[in-house]
């Protein structure tokens, strides 16, 4: 794929991230001259027309968010059975590979990076679009100390049609809550994801996200 052009415009450089659905690689917008990140669906995805639609709901979901916490999305687009997301390129790290290195961090900053998780999701939830996998693996801590939230590919908006079979759960189960009741319940995984790099351990039950919203906002 590097040095590939999609749509004229976007050239792919090295590949940057990997995961079960999709590629991204670092990309040149040749257009706006400026770095960006191009998330590419797995070849063996692009003829199941529920990932097509999953990865398309991504595109839909995040573009619709204008809040600094959440990782831009850009533009979507499909080039001879490719499909593509182009991104806000992000410089820095994923919290699970800060706490694997470094252990637990200090109070005053494990409370900022739940404050700002916690007012990405506020920010997502007031659109009506549930995240629904809020974990460490999906937090970026920028070079300068930003926290950004990404990937919505299993979010859905409250009230739509969830591309889920009737009785199977989305998300990562070391994260889900206990209840997963109704699309409220979805982000309450985010509580054990803020809870992670305070105690520099996996995924405990904590309580719910506004009362830790406002918990975060006291310190």
């Amino acid at each position: 794929m590097v040095g590939k052009i999609l749509n004229s415009r976007y050239e792919l450089k090295q590949l940057i991230g990997t995961g079960g659905m999709a590629d991204v690689h670092m990309a040149t917008d040749s257009l706006l001259g400026r770095t960006v990140a191009v998330k590419i669906l797995h070849p063996q995805y692009a003829k199941d027309q529920v990932f097509v639609a999953r990865f398309r709901q991504e595109a839909q979901a995040a573009a619709n968010l204008n809040q600094g916490n959440i990782v831009n999305v850009y533009d979507w687009g499909i080039e001879n059975s490719i499909y593509y997301l182009v991104m806000e390129y992000v410089e820095g790290r994923d919290l699970k590979d800060i706490i694997l290195q470094g252990g637990q961090l200090l109070p005053e900053r494990a409370a900022e990076i739940a404050m700002s998780i916690c007012l990405a999701l506020e920010a997502a939830h007031a659109q009506g679009i549930v995240h629904r996998d809020i974990k460490p693996q999906n937090v970026i801590v920028t070079y300068d100390n930003k926290i950004k939230v990404m990937d919505f590919g299993i979010a859905h908006t409250t009230g739509g049609s969830a591309m889920t079979e009737t009785g199977t759960i989305m998300g990562t189960a070391q994260y889900h809550h206990r209840w997963l009741g109704d699309d409220r319940d979805r982000d309450h995984n985010g509580n054990r994801a803020v809870h992670q790099p305070r105690t520099g351990t996996g995924a405990h039950r904590r309580p719910a996200l506004r009362p830790l919203l406002a918990w975060c906002r006291t310190l």
